[in-house]
């Protein structure tokens, strides 16, 4: 399969090495030859004696090594829970386990529940009443994974024997403190009423706390606290993500809100799981909720009804304000005609300035091989769709379980990882210094990946059509064009089969016109003749190309502003270098041997570049009492608790809110045309409008969680908040703006 598919195979390498760098590092469990033992299990009786028709509770004592860690009864994203393997006389139940309250650890951003140090694991063993042994023989095979910077999987066998009552001879017995101690950090049952309430993106846990509690909460910021929910069971919510709090002094409310899981919305219907409070990293309470989940699936829904949205943990008294309108369910769509709007918006992308490079080389093999049997034609726009497609898929299949994850992404995620923009800045420029002439493609990169330069179209050349098929999807992706965003966020709500189905289709309609120019054989004779022109036209198409390197290579220094601008250039400069040795032929043996070992020394360079630059880590939300300058007049920079505060002190005042990254050719064709006009500058000088500016170059979880609630997955995003109706003083529902704007378009919301 591999060899009559050979681009399948380089497909799957590529996609591998552009986007390893986006996979959080989790700890894999490892096993050893020689296993060692990172924690000692005890078994820790608490009566001498068990008693026919009575439950017997059994201490499981866990001390571990310093550091290391082992996991709750829900382990989290990748934590797995202790086993309990018991072999008990045949009419035994299995015993109940109780567990005491988890501590949140987090690796990178992957969120696990467990325990450090030592804890005890209680095993109610429920003795039948007609038992008639005189002796209970407990066996117990435990099973457990422990963690530092690896996960190693242990086990132990471990045995006890209890007289009953009767048989007892009355010797000496003190039951281990440490039972005591860990039984009253097992959650007992909130004292106050519990709703569960899942929407499109949220999920919230809403509190009725007795006055004490209610106070606790309040208070959680001046003691240094905060909040979690450890839930039993996985998809309800999205683990990686303290939840925002929320305060109502007037009914002593009080609610968490967390993005919502991968679980599918049909299946949800009972959660259950732990409250905790902790500080400095460590548990100090917790109380065990549960309850039915009421469902609430809109469109436009995922704004929590008269909840403010805050930063985790904190703000929590803060007013309640909506920030998107209210679906009216006139606008949902379904699965029919998100396909249809994600196929249309494919089809718009051919005319985005970002893919414009990468087409340009298809329309040049295209004009190349014109006069190629109709066969050779179909397979070459055969295999540049399946390129197209499967990475279309692949990108979003990452994305879903990135998400799944927990991880505050969306679409044109991968642009904002430095790794992936740095192997792409490096990989365009090779392909432009091979279109100019100045290198061989098929010297650095196998000829069955690219068919630049080939004379005829073969099965390298349909490898070639693949790879390209490959790269105009991951220069595309970031980009949204019109009926693209209403798909998008359609399948944000879905199973990941229904979602992926829609990536599919966007694939499907970037790749549509180049099949069609293929599969039509009067099409492709309305193409230019080949000719000599041809070597010209290809020295041309170098240049949009060097123009991409420049797109790229900007968006991947300004995510450090700039500090990594030097070792970019300095890269590229060992590129340039490594491309002129390899057109040197030198004879002689020290020739050969220079040669060798300046391209060592030019390849550890590119290589080692990313890694060895410390970056400049910037704060994931900016503050939201700071401004900036630009052709806008003074703007804000974005955050939902900064725009919550301004739509509830003034509520005459306009406000515009515009999200974009640097790698978004949409958001700065818009800026350039319009938002950074004299004419915008005046109109929203003479209205006096706030101007609110999120920048998503770089991953903000905040941003990502705002564009959800209008169901999209990428930017641009333009918001206007009218201002509020002097009769009644309430602000009409916030208005989308299109995502190729005009200034027509603002003088009309005056």
């Amino acid at each position: 399969m591999i060899k009559k598919f050979p681009f399948l195979s380089l497909f799957l390498t590529m996609f591998c090495l552009l986007l390893s760098g986006l996979t959080p590092h989790i700890a894999q469990a490892q096993s050893s030859e020689e296993m060692t033992q990172h924690a000692e299990v005890t078994l820790l009786p608490s009566a001498p004696y068990f008693e026919a028709g009575q439950t017997y509770r059994l201490g499981v004592l866990v001390d571990m090594e310093p550091e290391w860690h082992i996991y709750w009864r829900y382990g989290g994203e990748t934590g797995l829970p202790p086993e309990f393997i018991w072999s008990l006389p045949d009419d035994f139940a299995k015993p109940e386990i109780s567990w005491p309250r988890p501590e949140y650890i987090e690796y990178n951003t992957i969120i696990n529940y467990g325990y450090h140090d030592e804890t005890v694991l209680f095993a109610d063993i429920n003795v039948p009443a007609d038992y008639q042994g005189d002796v209970l023989d407990i066996d117990l095979d435990f099973e457990w994974l422990i963690c530092k910077e690896i996960c190693v999987p242990e086990f132990g066998n471990y045995k006890l024997s209890l007289p009953s009552k009767n048989a007892y001879d009355g010797a000496p017995f003190s039951a281990d403190p440490r039972l005591d101690t860990y039984w009253a950090q097992v959650p007992q049952p909130l004292n106050g009423d519990v709703n569960f309430e899942a929407k499109d993106f949220t999920f919230t846990i809403t509190l009725n706390p007795d006055e004490a509690l209610f106070s606790r909460i309040m208070n959680m910021k001046d003691n240094g606290e905060k909040i979690f929910f450890a839930p039993y069971d996985w998809g309800w919510m999205k683990n990686s993500s303290e939840p925002s709090v929320y305060a109502n002094q007037d009914e002593q409310t009080v609610s968490l809100r967390y993005p919502r899981g991968r679980r599918m919305f049909d299946t949800l219907e009972n959660a259950a799981g732990v409250l905790v409070f902790s500080k400095d990293g460590k548990s100090i309470d917790g109380y065990e909720i549960s309850g039915e989940i009421q469902k609430t699936l809109g469109a436009t829904q995922a704004a929590i009804e008269g909840l403010p949205t805050a930063m985790p943990n904190e703000d929590i008294s803060a007013a309640p304000i909506e920030l998107a309108a209210t679906a009216d369910g006139s606008a949902k769509l379904t699965l029919l005609n998100a396909l249809a709007f994600a196929f249309i918006g494919g089809l718009i992308l051919n005319l985005m300035p970002c893919v414009f490079p990468i087409l340009s080389l298809k329309a040049l093999s295209l004009i190349k091989h014109a006069n190629e049997p109709y066969k050779v034609a179909l397979s070459g726009g055969l295999a540049y769709s399946a390129g197209v497609i499967l990475s279309f898929v692949a990108i979003a299949a990452l994305m879903i379980a990135l998400q799944s994850g927990g991880a505050q992404i969306g679409w044109g995620f991968q642009l904002q990882d430095r790794n992936v923009l740095y192997v792409l800045t490096l990989l365009m420029f090779l392909i432009a210094l091979s279109l100019i002439g100045a290198l061989n493609i098929n010297q650095v990169l196998p000829s069955k990946i690219t068919n630049i330069g080939q004379n005829k179209a073969n099965n390298e050349g349909l490898s070639g059509a693949f790879f390209t098929g490959l790269l105009a999807t991951l220069v595309a992706a970031p980009c949204t064009a019109p009926f693209m965003a209403g798909a998008l966020g359609f399948a944000a709500t879905q199973p990941a089969f229904a979602a992926l189905s829609i990536f599919a289709m966007l694939g499907a309609g970037l790749a549509f016109p180049y099949f069609i120019l293929c599969a039509i054989p009067a099409l492709r004779k309305a193409l230019p003749k080949p000719g000599a022109w041809m070597e010209g036209f290809r020295q041309f198409l170098a240049f949009p190309m060097f123009a991409t390197v420049i797109w790229l290579g900007l968006t991947l220094v300004k995510q450090d502003n700039y500090l990594f601008l030097m070792p970019l250039l300095s890269a590229v400069l060992a590129t340039a270098f490594a491309v002129w040795l390899i057109a040197r032929q030198p004879k002689s043996l020290f020739g050969k041997g220079l040669k060798g070992i300046l391209m060592i020394l030019a390849l550890s360079l590119i290589i080692l570049t990313p890694h060895k630059f410390e970056a400049y880590v910037m704060n994931d939300t900016q503050s939201e009492e700071s401004t900036a300058h630009s052709a806008m007049g003074e703007h804000a920079a974005f955050s939902q608790v900064a725009l919550k505060r301004a739509l509830a002190s003034d509520a005459s005042q306009p406000i515009f809110v515009y999200l974009t990254a640097d790698w978004c050719i949409t958001c700065k064709v818009n800026e350039r045309r319009v938002l950074n006009t004299d004419d915008i500058t005046n109109l929203f000088a003479e209205h006096n409008v706030l101007v609110f500016k999120g920048d998503w170059t770089k991953r903000n979880s905040d941003i990502t969680e705002y564009l959800t609630l209008f169901d999209r997955n990428g930017v641009p995003l333009y918001v206007y908040y009218g201002p509020a109706d002097q009769a009644t003083g309430v602000r009409p529902a916030p208005v989308i703006l299109p995502q190729l704007l005009s200034f027509n378009h603002f003088t009309s919301l005056f």
